[in-house]
Order: structure tokens, then C-alpha cells, then sequence
């Protein structure tokens, strides 16, 4: 079984959600919520305050990211590509770590190895998740359809999952 240190994140624009494994146990997990009315250049500049002592105090081996879905607005797809680019430039900065091609994960294939039902709405796909990785790990998470993301977990049961799944996808491949 690997000893690396596996740190998974589901970033956007708003927040970014992260959960950090090793040996296929999740060790923790939580979420960064950027302050709304800050300019763009500032919120990336906190961001990269905030990966920068994440990186430092959890020193992974690996960072997975979930790739955006591409049917975003290309607004949308531009900031989250800031954040992530962010990433990038401190994995390497810090732990001289490129993070692969591979690290970045569709959240179809997730949802795929984790074996998360398809629900009739985004809302129950999301409730879905948080009640599947709350089984799969005796967690507490939740979701109320509408909350603030500073009240609501379905984020944080992404980047749960997006560790499921690599841990997942890993076990197929040996």
C-alpha cells in the first residue's frame, strides 16, 4: 500500500474544499471561503496565502484536482483556472512538485468509482454524494439544498470522493 500523502482539492472561484489521505484513510479535511467583495487580484492573492500554509503544513506527494466541467460559462471556467494555476505555481514553489496531467480528475469517473447514484436534480445529486461519503466514512456531513456554502458540506463530500475515487482507480490498476 502507498505511504504518499494524497491531497485532493475541488476548487472555484468562491471556495475550494480539500480532504488529505494516506495509505486509503482519510486523515482530514476542509474548506478555504474567499471574502466576496475582494477584488479579483486580492481574493488570488489570499488564495495563495492559504494553499501556501496548506501545502506547508500537509506536505503532500500528490495533489488531485477535479476538473471543471466544461459546460461552465467561460467566465467561470477563466477564474477557476486562476485558482488553479495558483496551485501549481506553489506545489512547485514549496514542494517542487509538477502536478500531473493524470491528477486531474473528471467528476463523472468520481461519481463513477465511488458509486454514487444519479439523482433527478443537481440538488439531489449533491445530497447524494454527502449521504454516500458520509456512509463510506461514518462522517456528518450536510447539505440543505439553497444554504451557504459556509453552512453546507456537499463541497468537502467532493473532494471526499475525488480521494475515494483515485484511491479507487489506483486498486483497478494493480
Amino acid at each position: 500500500m502507498s505511504e504518499q500523502r494524497i491531497l485532493a482539492l475541488d476548487i472555484s472561484g468562491t471556495a475550494t474544499w480539500w480532504a488529505l489521505g494516506c495509505k486509503n484513510k482519510l486523515e482530514g479535511y476542509g474548506k478555504y471561503i474567499v471574502t466576496p467583495k475582494d477584488t479579483k487580484g486580492k481574493k488570488l492573492y489570499d488564495f495563495s496565502g492559504f494553499i501556501d500554509e496548506l501545502l506547508k503544513e500537509k506536505q503532500p506527494d500528490i495533489i488531485l484536482i477535479e476538473k471543471p466541467y466544461l459546460g461552465r460559462n467561460s467566465k467561470v471556467l477563466v477564474s477557476i483556472s486562476k485558482f488553479i494555476s495558483v496551485v501549481q505555481l506553489k506545489a512547485f514553489e514549496l514542494l517542487q512538485l509538477d502536478i500531473q496531467e493524470d491528477w486531474f480528475i473528471d467528476p463523472k469517473r468520481i461519481k463513477r468509482l465511488v458509486k454514487v447514484k444519479k439523482g433527478n436534480s443537481h440538488d439531489e445529486n449533491k445530497k447524494n454524494m454527502v449521504v454516500r461519503i458520509n456512509n463510506l466514512y461514518g462522517l456528518r456531513l450536510k447539505y440543505k439544498k439553497g444554504k451557504n456554502k459556509q453552512y453546507c458540506d456537499d463541497d468537502i463530500s467532493d473532494a471526499i470522493a475525488l480521494l475515494t475515487a483515485w484511491w479507487r482507480d489506483d486498486l483497478y490498476d494493480e
